[in-house]
């Protein structure tokens, strides 16, 4: 039903409260993957990790910082163009930054290098993979 939701929308508004974990990325990367122009809070675990540009392929805005976050929603419903562009660059990170196949490439690199680095003689880690 979510999916069925956002695939409607204009655009998604993920305003979230800068906390210890990464929270709303789910909705916001499917969300991109779906074409979709995002505005989202911009807290410490989104800012780094997923290729964002805020204006390019996304739209930050403080966390709980609620005129900054009005007056971009009014700026996006008055610029249905200039988002829909922001849209198309956002499904392009994702297929470019973020597929499953990426992430499964460097989930394999990062344990092939421990793998790698594992004493001969330390059955530890076999018995763990």
């Amino acid at each position: 039903q979510i999916k069925s939701i956002i695939a409607n929308a204009s655009f998604v508004v993920l305003p979230v409260k800068e906390n210890s974990y990464s929270g709303g990325t789910t909705t916001l990367l499917q969300s991109m993957a779906m074409g979709k122009p995002v505005l989202v809070s911009q807290t410490r675990a989104i800012k780094n990790g997923y290729h964002l540009e805020n204006g390019k392929n996304c739209f930050f805005v403080k966390p709980e910082v609620e005129r900054e976050l009005l007056s971009t929603i009014l700026y996006m419903i008055q610029h249905p163009q200039q988002i829909a562009e922001v849209g198309n660059h956002a499904r392009q990170s994702i297929l470019t930054h973020l597929t499953w196949n990426q992430y499964l490439d460097k989930l394999f690199a990062v344990v092939s290098h421990i793998n790698a680095k594992k004493r001969p003689h330390d059955k530890t880690f076999e018995n763990t993979v």
